[in-house]
């Protein structure tokens, strides 16, 4: 990279956190975005969406389908390998609603949080000091990572020490290159990938398909995650890099102002990691939230369900998402209307906004009725016994 580029890199990351601050305080950016516009060439305008409500396998059949109860081994451990120790990494966030599970069904586990950093002899001790008997299967359960150090180690742990451990890895995204690249690199490792994206797999390769298992893992960490006194705001907590997600979010400030709407943002960008919440920090906001906001769309064609989605109904928001009626994933699980609010313009997010104010008895209905649905679909007693099916087939 020359000294042009670096200097034009440097710029973008101090707008991007300059906008991300505004956002926070209840600021508008639109002269934030101009210059980002003119930089990136890449100015957001609204789109026509493809519908995505079918899937081309039966994941979703299969997660609907009452869990069957297995005869799960009571001494097996499970062995929880962060990628750092950071609090606020993100792929942690993923871990601690996954291992929230695992503590709910009183499972055996060992959490590593400084794999990274202990050697490989180190870490096999702090495994084999836990009991681990004869018959004991170990579940090793870790994220799919972009550090080259972090995959070796994964490998070297499994493969060569406990040849007859199960590599459990949890996939965030499969819709970007990159993840893809690093599912194919991970395959002859492991086992079984947990993935939340019920459209993304059908783009990857069939080889890896037959390990791959559908689980929405986020929203899990209940003890985190539950109603509480809520606060008549809406807030939003997510990465504020793209122009489509700076453009929303400058729209509802305007709107927000306009109905006389509190707004509470958590804008960060990943170049700024100190920004990023603790995942404790991020829970009390959401439990305080009367309305979170969700943007989930990751092209034109394309949305996920999101942790936050999901986290949302668990803490007893209402939902106001940009997957329209009859797009998406989410609709599968929850119905427009009923359970959440959804919008497929700027136009249609000004109308829900406006409903938050002028229609009280309406969104507080469809508030409450978003977190029933969500405990009769994804209470942790249910998730539990999903998750242990899952892994029964590898018993």
């Amino acid at each position: 990279m020359n000294i042009t580029s670096r200097i034009r890199a440097a710029m973008k990351t101090w707008l991007l956190r300059r906008a991300a601050k505004k956002l926070n305080s209840g600021k508008t950016i639109r002269h934030i975005n101009r210059i980002l516009d003119i930089a990136e060439r890449n100015s957001w305008k609204e789109e026509q969406y493809s519908s995505r409500n079918k899937s081309h396998d039966n994941s979703i059949e299969e997660f609907f389908r009452e869990p069957t109860v297995n005869n799960f081994g009571n001494d097996d451990l499970f062995v929880i390998i962060y990628p750092s120790s950071e609090v606020a990494h993100m792929s942690n966030h993923v871990l601690h609603d996954l291992v929230s599970l695992l503590k709910y069904s009183k499972k055996p586990l060992v959490e590593i949080f400084d794999f990274a950093e202990s050697s490989a002899e180190d870490t096999v001790l702090r495994i084999l000091k836990s009991e681990v008997k004869n018959k004991s299967k170990i579940w090793f359960v870790t994220v799919l990572h972009t550090s080259d150090i972090f995959r070796k180690k994964i490998i070297q742990l499994k493969s060569s020490m406990f040849k007859n451990g199960i590599l459990i890895c949890v996939v965030n995204d499969l819709w970007r290159e990159l993840d893809q690249k690093l599912l194919m690199e991970m395959n002859r490792s492991v086992n079984i990938f947990i993935h939340m994206d019920p459209f993304g797999i059908n783009v990857i390769d069939e080889n890896i398909r037959k390990k791959m298992f559908f689980f929405p893992f986020a929203g899990l960490n209940q003890q985190l995650f539950y109603p509480s006194e809520k606060d008549l705001a809406i807030g939003f907590s997510g990465n504020v890099s793209s122009p489509y997600r700076r453009k929303i979010l400058d729209e509802v400030l305007r709107k927000a102002k306009e109905n006389e709407l509190k707004t509470k943002f958590q804008a960060f960008i990943y170049q700024n990691r100190k920004a990023i919440p603790r995942l404790e920090d991020y829970a009390l906001a959401m439990n305080q939230l009367s309305y979170c906001l969700d943007l989930s769309r990751k092209s034109s064609t394309h949305f996920l369900i999101t942790g936050r989605s999901l986290e949302s109904f668990a803490s007893g928001c209402l939902l106001i998402t940009d997957q329209p009626k009859g797009v998406g994933p989410l609709s599968i699980f929850f119905e427009p209307d009923t359970h959440y609010l959804a919008f497929g313009s700027i136009d249609e997010l000004n109308t829900r906004i406006k409903e938050l104010v002028k229609d009280q008895q309406y969104i507080e209905s469809t508030r409450r009725l978003g977190h029933i649905r969500f405990m009769e679909v994804f209470g942790q007693n249910r998730l539990s016994l999903k998750f242990l099916e899952i892994l029964g087939k590898f018993k």
